[in-house]
Order: structure tokens, then C-alpha cells, then sequence
């Protein structure tokens, strides 16, 4: 039996490589440099200056409105079908409604997925902010519970503006990052930038949510990392960096953990901050001595000296007309535009110009306008850029003040060949979509020569340079990357192999010796061989160990009239196939019947299939019966 779809695709194994940003095995990119465009995502909405999602969802976004007159809101859309729900995830009442205030953050706990954790960052009337938890609603997934509130942390600020807003936590460390605006007016007045000890204005801060080291305050309901730069020192514990304006939009590339910080200009220059990943804090950015890379003639520090952190980008401020407020951006890390993998993208809110800038961590090597791109690809004109956004897949949006959410989109389209307007490459890659069928039959033999030529030791899991046991799970992805011949990897640099290689490869990683491989289309768009008429690929029964084939010949053993799935070597019984079926192997699994023994029985009772299912019983000495009084060798 054959599985078929109406909806077949020519997409190629490139789609599904490219989406962890490397090249494919012999098969060209799906474009050398592609074209960039926008699409509406979501109109009529008020202010939106936000779009996150929760950890591993990938049916919703949700966007960040600042204020409806002075109430802050969540709303989820549902991606698949375009719709706003008509109840907002979250409300947040009373916030202040300055032009630079209301509800400007929001982020989802990392494990949000078992507390249901989620927090905002808004400004009171009093000009202070706030930082609170609310918790998932117990029988609704699509609000919070409105009672759950917890004050976590609250600032004052003595003027409405410069706010900051940003909160993220880091990837890797799962501490919340939080940046705070230098309290507002103009210059820092307070030189509350510079000001370390008792001021939290103009920082970046870094707090553990997850504990609780003032027990006695109600408002502060957080702990102090223990290795946050002034613990123990002159300087406020939860600082990690200071010396900013008012830092709109930072973020954490997802990948290598390296923080990206867009900081506001006073009327002279906009600058880009990098803090590599690693770093211990403790950094000084030079506001209100600095701005960018020229003095500002202020005191506060000392202009240029070199303690000072220096930006990897600025620009010129022009004024109001020009370019005068950067919105910081996100490093894509999506798959449906893998070129563009690990690219910065920002904006300056009043010219609507967006950039896409690349650094190595030494230098800036690409930092190129796509604003006119993305305008005359889609018909979109880009108004008033608050925030970039990303989605579950690492796709990108842009918010516009105006009301209007936009996604960033290849100008060519995306490979959907089940009609599902999601990346194909994409599906596969976040486990969405079943693929593994494909390419050339491999034997895991030769595989196994090939593999440990170029990567003898690179996936030990005990540092003896021996294959651990979780080789599939942990080469699969990671073989992509030295098979194409260009990606340096922990085993070494390796050379370009070929197809037949690759397949070899990948059959030997396969967890059952299968031949199963990926080639980046769902198999529900394609014909594919289901002998045992399960409904599923048989290339992926071989891939999970659902079903084997130790003959090698791309067969399932159970749809053969003669399985070689023995499971004793020849007067041994040790449990290893070597292709017989003999007494041996009758006396093996006597032992095991007659000492109530559940385990390594290939049929399932009753039916003799050949599948495992922990029962040693007469259908099994039936099975082989039945394959020896055939004459099967």
C-alpha cells in the first residue's frame, strides 16, 4: 500500500538543512540572496508595540497593546486563522497614558508551560514602574486570572518619559533582564545614569523571579543573582549594566545568547550596544557623558575613557523629520528565510528605515537598508516603528504605532505544500510534521566507517570518544552542518560528502539501523510506501523502532514472507541477530518464557506482526515456527 496526497511538492532536502541555518548536502540554497516582503497581520489595534509567544506554541502570538485610555492589553491571535480573539489574554487597568507610557512589556516565564507564569512591565500614575506576575487562568488557556496579581518590583521615576520597558529573560540562565530608562526630562539631570548606588534609573537589571530574598517586602518579590556584578560591592545588587538613556528594545539572540541593546539618543547619535554571551556585567555604556560615540560636554564620567563600553553601530540623530529614535530589533532566527539566519534587524521610528546589520563579534559586516525592499515587494508603507517581534518559528514581525502588525516574508513565498501557510522546512524542523522518508537507501555499516572517519569523538556523551547512546537524537541536525562541508564543528573540520554518503550516515544514526531519511517535505504530501497499511511512512516505523529492517533491503522484515528479525546468534543466545532462524533461537526464548521474563519478544500476541510488545508468549514460538518450517533462512 502506498500513502498518498493531492498535494505533492518539489521542495528540496535544502529547505529542511537551511532551516538550522547551514547548507544543504549537494543541493543548491533555495536562493543565493532572497528578496524580502511584508504582509498585514493584524490591524485596528491600539498601540501595539509587541509580539511574543509562549514557549512551544505555535498556533498563537500575542501583541502588546501600550493603552487604550488607561488600560494596558495582551491579545492573542490565532495564527491559523488570522483572527484577534475577541477577549484580550490579559488587562492591565490604571496605567499612567503618557505619550512614553502604559503597558510596555511583557514576557512569558520559561517554564510557562507547567506555572502558567507571565509578566508585565506598565507605569502608574504616579509616574513609577511596575513590574508583576499574573498566572494562566486554571480552565481557560486563552486569559490570565485577573486575581493572581503579584507586585514583583517597582521603581520610582521622578519625570513621565524614558521609561525603557524591555524585559526578556536570558536563554540560557533563565534570569529576567529588565532595562530601565535614565528617569526622564533631558540629559539626565540626576546623572542618575551613572549613579550606582540606591538608583536603578538607566540600567539594565538582571533578578531571579524564581526566588524571594526580601521575605518581609511585598513589593519586592524577587531574589539577587549571586553573581551579579556589585553583589558585594558599592552599587545596587540588581544591576548587571549601566550608563543608558533609555534603551528601547534589546534582545537575546536565541541561539548564541549574545544581547543586543538599542539605546535612544538625546539629538546626536543612535546606538547599537553587544554584550557578548558570557559576559559577567558590570558594563558602563557612557550615558551621560557619551551619546554613541561623541561627548555630550557632561559630567558623569569621563568621555572616551576606557572603562566605557563603545557601541558597535551608531547613526546621526537629523531631528524629528529625519532619523531621530532607534527601535531596536530582533536577530532572526526563523527558518522559512534561513540566508538571513542570525541577522539584526532595527528601525528609527521617525524616517520608518529598517536595517539589517551582521556582526562577528569583532566587526560590523553588513549593515544595509531593506525598508524600500520591503515596501515595494508587498505595497506596505511602513509607518512609526515601535517594536520588532518574533513568533514560535523565529519569524519576524514589525509593530507599527499606527494599529498595524506586519510579518516579514521571503518576496517568493514559502514552501507549503499542505496548504497550512507554514514553512515546510519549518514544520519539519519544530517537529510539526512527520518527515522520514526519503533519499537514497543507506547501510548503517558503511555508515558507521563514514561517520567515525569524520567525527570519531565529536558526540561522546562521556568524553571517551565512544558513540553514546543518544547518537541520533544528537547527530541528526548536527550532521547537516559537517556534512555540508563549510560549519566547523567540536569533531573537527570536515570535508563535502556526497549523497550516498550522507544516506549511509543518516541510516547509521537512525536509532533501528533504518534507512528512514528526511528530505524536508511532510510526508503527507507525498507517496510513500505503508506495507504494514499502519498509516504511517514506513521510513518512519524504521526511524522510531516501530518496525525493522535488518536485511537492509528497504523492506519492512514484517512485510516479507521470509524476516530475518531473529534475535540470537547461533548457539549463543546472546540476543544478537545474525540472520537464522534455529533451534537456538526457540531454546532463547524458552528461557525467557519459562523464567516469566518480559522482553525481547519481536510479535505481538495474537497477531505474529513482528512487532515488540514486552510479552514472551506461544504466538512468538508460533512466528518463528512458521518462518522455519518455510524454509526461511
Amino acid at each position: 500500500m502506498r500513502l498518498m496526497c493531492s498535494m505533492c511538492s518539489m521542495c528540496s532536502i535544502g529547505s529542511l538543512l537551511l532551516a538550522v541555518g547551514v547548507s544543504s548536502l549537494g543541493v543548491a540554497d533555495r536562493a543565493e540572496a532572497q528578496a524580502l516582503s511584508l504582509e498585514t497581520v493584524a490591524t485596528g489595534l491600539a498601540r501595539p508595540l509587541l509580539v511574543t509567544h509562549a514557549p512551544n506554541d505555535f498556533d498563537r502570538i500575542f501583541i502588546v497593546e501600550q493603552r487604550s485610555g488607561s488600560t494596558g492589553r495582551v491579545r492573542i491571535l490565532d495564527t491559523a486563522t488570522g483572527n484577534i480573539l475577541p477577549t484580550p489574554f490579559l488587562s492591565q487597568s490604571g496605567v499612567s497614558t503618557g505619550s512614553e507610557q502604559g503597558l510596555l512589556g511583557f514576557v512569558f516565564h520559561p517554564e510557562y508551560e507547567t506555572n502558567g507564569y507571565v509578566y508585565i512591565n506598565y507605569t502608574l500614575p504616579n509616574r513609577s514602574t511596575q513590574i508583576r506576575r499574573y498566572t494562566r487562568d486554571a480552565n481557560n488557556p486563552n486569559i490570565v486570572d485577573p486575581s493572581s496579581a503579584v507586585n514583583i518590583l517597582n521603581i520610582a521615576q521622578p519625570f513621565t518619559n524614558h521609561n525603557g520597558g524591555w524585559m526578556e529573560f536570558g536563554p540560557f540562565d533563565g534570569l529576567l533582564y529588565i532595562s530601565v530608562g535614565d528617569g526622564g526630562s533631558a540629559n539626565d539631570p540626576g546623572n542618575r545614569a551613572q549613579d550606582i548606588t540606591n538608583q536603578l534609573l538607566g540600567k539594565m537589571l538582571r533578578i531571579d523571579v524564581d526566588g524571594d530574598d526580601f521575605p518581609s517586602d511585598s513589593n519586592r518579590n524577587y531574589a539577587i543573582p549571586a553573581d551579579n556584578p556589585f553583589v558585594g560591592i558599592s552599587g545596587d545588587d540588581e544591576i548587571w549594566a549601566f550608563g543608558l538613556r533609555n534603551a528601547w528594545r534589546s534582545n537575546f539572540d536565541q541561539v548564541t545568547g549574545d544581547l543586543y541593546i538599542a539605546d535612544v539618543g538625546q539629538n546626536a547619535r543612535e546606538e547599537i550596544n553587544f554584550v557578548p554571551f558570557g559576559s559577567a556585567g558590570g558594563m558602563n555604556f557612557g550615558w551621560r557623558c557619551m551619546e554613541g560615540d561623541v561627548c555630550t560636554g557632561l559630567s558623569g564620567c569621563s568621555c572616551t575613557a576606557g572603562n566605557l563600553e563603545m557601541p558597535i553601530q551608531v547613526y546621526e540623530n537629523t531631528g524629528f523629520f529625519g532619523d531621530c529614535s532607534i527601535t531596536g530589533g530582533q536577530v532572526y532566527r526563523g527558518c522559512a528565510m534561513p540566508e538571513l539566519n542570525g541577522t539584526y534587524f532595527y528601525a528609527d521610528y521617525c524616517s520608518d528605515k529598517v536595517w539589517k546589520l551582521r556582526y562577528d563579534g569583532a566587526v560590523v559586516t553588513e549593515n544595509v537598508r531593506v525598508d524600500q525592499e520591503l515596501e515595494s515587494n508587498s505595497g506596505i508603507t511602513l509607518n512609526n516603528i515601535v517594536s520588532f517581534g518574533r513568533d514560535a518559528f523565529g519569524e519576524m514581525y514589525i509593530c507599527s504605532q499606527n494599529g498595524v502588525v506586519y510579518k516579514i516574508v521571503p518576496d517568493a513565498g514559502i514552501d507549503d505544500c499542505n496548504n497550512n501557510s507554514i514553512d515546510d522546512a519549518c514544520e519539519v524542523a519544530f517537529g510539526l510534521a512527520e518527515d522520514c522518508d526519503g533519499g537514497l537507501l543507506g547501510d548503517p555499516i558503511m555508515g558507521a566507517a563514514v561517520f567515525a572517519t569524520n567525527c570519531a569523538s565529536c558526540h561522546a556523551e562521556d568524553g571517551t570518544g565512544q558513540f553514546g547512546p543518544d547518537i541520533r537524537g544528537k547527530g541528526r541536525m548536527r550532521l547537516a552542518e559537517f556534512a555540508g562541508g563549510s560549519t566547523f564543528h567540536p569533531g573537527g573540520q570536515f570535508t563535502e560528502l556526497g549523497a550516498a554518503e550522507f544516506a549511509h550516515i543518516e541510516s547509521f544514526l537512525s536509532d533501528s539501523g533504518s534507512q528512514a531519511r528526511p528530505d524536508g517535505i511532510p510526508d503527507e504530501c507525498q507517496t510513500l510506501d505503508d506495507c504494514n497499511m499502519n498509516g504511517r511512512a514506513d521510513g518512519c516505523d524504521l526511524a522510531d523502532g516501530t518496525a525493522f529492517d535488518m536485511d537492509f533491503n528497504g523492506v519492512l522484515d514484517i512485510c516479507q514472507a521470509c524476516s530475518p528479525s531473529d534475535i540470537t546468534t547461533d548457539g549463543t543466545a546472546n540476543g544478537i541477530p545474525d540472520g537464522q532462524v534455529t533451534l537456538s533461537d526457540f531454546s532463547f526464548y524458552l528461557s525467557l518464557w519459562s523464567g516469566s521474563a518480559s522482553q525481547a519478544d519481536l510479535t505481538t500476541d495474537g497477531t505474529a506482526n513482528g512487532i515488540p510488545d514486552g510479552q514472551v508468549t506461544l504466538s512468538d514460538f508460533s512466528f518463528y515456527l512458521s518462518l522455519w518450517s518455510a524454509g526461511c533462512p
